[in-house]
C-alpha cells in the first residue's frame, strides 16, 4: 500500500481507511494499519493519540475530501444550474472512486460513534454547514436569475438534492456489494450509473410532469 511521494501520514491514513472500511473500528488492529502503511507502529502515535483519534482524522479526510469536491464542483462553473447539477454528479462519482468510504461511514451509523464523541459531531457539522451554506448561495443566485421558482423554499430545494444523491449513492453501493446480493438482484449490476445520474438530474430540474 505504500506509494512513493506520500507523507507518512497520508500513507497512514489511506492505510486506516482500508482496514477500517474492511473491519469495522473495534477488529482494526494498529498493527495491520502500520505494516500497510509501510511504517513502524510508534510512527502512528507521532501523528495520532490513539486509535479513536486516527479514526476521526481518518473520517474528517474523508469528508473532507467530499466537501473540497463540492465546493471546487461550484467554482468551476458560471450558471448557477450547472453549479447544483455537478455538485449531484461530482458526489457519485467521488464515491464510485473511493468506495471503501461506504465502510467508513457504516462504523459511525452502526457503532453509535458520534454518542460518545462529540468533538467529532461538532467538527462534522462545521463541515456540514459550510457545504450547506455553498449551496444555499448557488441555489438563491439561481432564483435571483429566474431560472428556478422563488416560491419553493431553499432548504426543500436542498433537502431534494440530498435525497437525489443518497438514493443514487444506494445504487452504487448495491453493485460495489457483490456476492449473494447480486445473486438475488441480478438487475442492479447491470444499472449504468452515469445514466441514472442523468436521469435523476432531469427529473429533479424539470419534473415528472407532461408539459
Amino acid at each position: 500500500m505504500k506509494e512513493i511521494g506520500q507523507s507518512k501520514r497520508d500513507r497512514i491514513i489511506r492505510a486506516a481507511i482500508h482496514e477500517f472500511s474492511q473491519k469495522g473500528f473495534d477488529r482494526t488492529l494498529l498493527d495491520e494499519i502500520a505494516l500497510n502503511a509501510g511504517v513502524a507502529k510508534g510512527t502512528i502515535y507521532l501523528y495520532f493519540k490513539d486509535k479513536e483519534d486516527l479514526f476521526t482524522n481518518t473520517l474528517l479526510f474523508v469528508v473532507d475530501g467530499i466537501v473540497d469536491t463540492i465546493e471546487s464542483s461550484i467554482k468551476k462553473y458560471k450558471d448557477p444550474l450547472k453549479k447544483l447539477e455537478m455538485v449531484i454528479r461530482e458526489q457519485v462519482r467521488y464515491y464510485m472512486a473511493n468506495s471503501e468510504f461506504f465502510g467508513i461511514f457504516q462504523i459511525i451509523i452502526q457503532e453509535s460513534f458520534l454518542k460518545t464523541n462529540e468533538k467529532l459531531f461538532e467538527l462534522l457539522y462545521q463541515r456540514k454547514n459550510r457545504v450547506i451554506k455553498s449551496i444555499e448561495n448557488v441555489i438563491e443566485e439561481a432564483k435571483g436569475k429566474g431560472l428556478i421558482r422563488k416560491d419553493i423554499p431553499t432548504v426543500d430545494i436542498i433537502n431534494i438534492s440530498d435525497g437525489v444523491v443518497i438514493s443514487l449513492l444506494k445504487l452504487v453501493r448495491m453493485k460495489e456489494a457483490g456476492g449473494k446480493y447480486l445473486e438475488k438482484f441480478a438487475s442492479v449490476k447491470e444499472v449504468d450509473i452515469e445514466k441514472r445520474i442523468d436521469s435523476a438530474v432531469d427529473m429533479l430540474f424539470n419534473g415528472i410532469r407532461v408539459r
